[in-house]
């Protein structure tokens, strides 16, 4: 083998809204495969409150010769930093980078970093395994130094059978220190669509895992006491019938309380009330849209492919169903206006949806946000800049137009904040209804922005918590 021990490293991000909540999906996979392979590791999440000290008393201890980090473009100059004091104290262990920001920057990572010895684009779990075990000539997707000369393996297709990847179990994980006691899901890779703010990272073809396999690691996990389970997929619904599949899965395991949320926003014109009847019926209790616009004029402008119909009935039949729903938004797409939010803050208001999240727009490289605003020239602060430091909860906008101007997006995110605190304090007195009027001082209290901070950060309180609004809606029904 090419290296014996390896470390996985998880860094942290300061100022990031979410923290330690859930061990990484990313890391867990790549440490599954290490253990079906083999290959002795070690897992650091330094997310968990590790300091660097911390790191580097386990890598004396466990003396490896390959580290390996996941990079994210928010905080990317503090990864380098980081990577920079690894490679000056341990100068003889090899360092291998893969995530978003080397996917969208390739061969410019070690442009940019002398200290990082190789880059795997795309999904790692297998070029990973072959750089471990092999030549690194061959490895697929790799990025490397021979020489002077940085060389690229630009050949590694999208992995076709997900099935081949045994599912996280955590093993080498700190499972009790994370915030939220709930395990997140991946089910299917890939998204079709062509929205202008999406980079692609996982590809355009869209790749799934089978109906049995996703049930037996829900099932696994509820074994193990979990009853919270975050499926983190872009598209869970876009094959109805392995979704149907799925939820009669799970009804003839008969897991009883687990309670099932779909996290990142699911496309409206995806579902149906058949599809979600049978989900709610298997377990599923949270749902998201991925609304962005409050019109058709800015669907059509960010390359959305859906009409605001379609949105409206699927929010319409989550509620009437009794799911809590989230509403995504983005405020300032290229052709949105000031008067826009207000059609997406209209519809936010329209049902009673458990929260609504406006976004600031963060133009990435390679896509196509990035571009018309680099070809019109609207950048209000470099993308070298803003890059490293821009976040989607942001209220700084990093592009700005003649027809919404940078102090209009500055006072429309702050204005959004202010109707989604709104929105979350109804939902809160919704559910506590039975204590009024208690329930408007919790609803007033929870919408805070600095109790929900509290809650992406504390596992006592989040626990708690979590516990007493289940019993309290359990009641309802009861």
């Amino acid at each position: 083998m090419a290296f014996n021990k390896v470390i996985l490293i998880n860094p942290s991000y300061a100022g990031s809204h979410w923290g330690a909540v859930r061990p990484p999906v990313g890391l867990g996979y790549l440490s599954e495969m290490f253990t079906s392979k083999g290959i002795e590791h070690g897992i650091v999440d330094m997310s968990l409150g590790y300091k660097k000290r911390d790191l580097f008393g386990f890598i004396e201890r466990f003396k490896p010769d390959l580290v390996g980090l996941s990079l994210l473009t928010f905080r990317y100059k503090d990864t380098y930093n980081l990577i920079k004091n690894l490679k000056e104290r341990f100068s003889s262990i090899s360092i291998v980078v893969g995530g978003p920001h080397v996917t969208t920057n390739e061969k410019k990572i070690l442009e940019d970093v002398a200290h990082i010895d190789f880059c795997i684009t795309k999904e790692g779990e297998l070029s990973l395994i072959e750089l471990i075990q092999g030549d690194r000539f061959k490895t697929n997707g790799l990025i490397f130094r021979n020489g002077r000369k940085i060389c690229y393996n630009n050949s590694n297709a999208f992995i076709d059978n997900l099935d081949s990847l045994p599912f996280p179990r955590y093993r080498k994980f700190s499972l009790k220190k994370y915030v939220a006691r709930e395990i997140g899901i991946i089910t299917s890779r890939g998204c079709p669509y062509n929205c202008i703010f999406c980079h692609e990272t996982l590809g355009k073809r869209f790749r799934m895992r089978s109906a049995g396999g996703v049930v037996e690691e829900i099932a696994y996990w509820f074994r193990e006491g979990y009853r919270d389970i975050l499926i983190l997929d872009d598209n869970f619904t876009m094959d109805e019938g392995r979704a149907l599949e799925i939820c009669a899965g799970l009804g003839n395991k008969n897991l009883k309380g687990v309670r099932l949320r779909l996290a990142n926003g699911v496309r409206a014109d995806r579902v149906n009330k058949r599809l979600l009847t049978g989900m709610w019926d298997a377990g599923f209790r949270y749902i998201s849209f991925g609304v962005e616009g409050g019109n058709n004029r800015v669907l059509k402008a960010i390359g959305k492919g859906e009409r605001m119909e379609e949105i409206r009935e699927a929010i319409s039949l989550s509620v009437s169903i009794g799911f809590e729903v989230t509403l995504f938004f983005l405020v300032g797409t290229p052709l949105e206006r000031r008067e826009d939010v207000e059609d997406s803050v209209t519809l936010a208001q329209q049902f009673p949806v458990f929260d609504a999240k406006f976004y600031n727009p963060v133009p990435f490289p390679r896509t196509k946000l990035y571009d018309w605003v680099k070809e019109n020239n609207f950048f209000v602060e470099r993308p070298e800049e803003y890059l490293n430091n821009a976040s989607h909860w942001d209220n700084r906008p990093v592009f700005a137009t003649p027809w919404f101007t940078k102090a209009q997006r500055r006072d429309a995110l702050v204005y959004t904040r202010r109707i989604r605190r709104k929105i979350r304090r109804r939902a809160i007195e919704r559910r506590l209804r039975r204590i009024a009027p208690l329930n408007q001082a919790a609803g007033w209290l929870f919408s805070l922005e600095v109790v929900q901070e509290i809650l992406q950060s504390n596992r006592v309180i989040r626990r708690f918590l979590q516990d007493f609004f289940h019993g309290i809606k359990n009641s309802y029904r009861s």
